[in-house]
């Protein structure tokens, strides 16, 4: 189920940013800053709240908004909301070196890829 899990909330996510921001998903990474690094201003960010709330059918309030910094951050916060039976961590796409885990080829982890 984490790996559904994972995969649904990355997917969203990732589809919700690239149609606010045209920016390829390729381009994105986890530590990728909203502001900073895709050069979002009060517009772009609203613009990216409108199609994560189209994508989660869920709205955000300017308080959660504010609390995204990276694209991480919106990763985890629709993670724990949506599945907060399980120990959400950043996907493994996310980050930037692989874990151990990955390293040993753990099919779940890998599938995440």
């Amino acid at each position: 189920m984490q790996a559904a899990s994972t995969s649904s909330v990355l997917t969203r996510v990732a589809l919700a940013l690239e149609r606010a921001t045209q920016i390829d998903p390729a381009d994105i990474s986890p530590s990728t800053r909203l502001v900073n690094d895709l050069g979002l201003g009060k517009i772009g960010r609203l613009r990216v709240a409108i199609c994560l709330e189209e994508a989660f059918d869920h709205e955000l309030s300017d308080d959660v908004l504010d609390r995204f910094v990276t694209v991480a951050d919106i990763v985890s916060y629709f993670g724990h909301r949506y599945f907060r039976d399980h120990d959400y961590p950043v996907p493994a796409v996310f980050r930037e070196a692989p874990t151990a885990a990955e390293s040993a080829g753990r099919a779940d982890v890998l599938a995440l890829q």
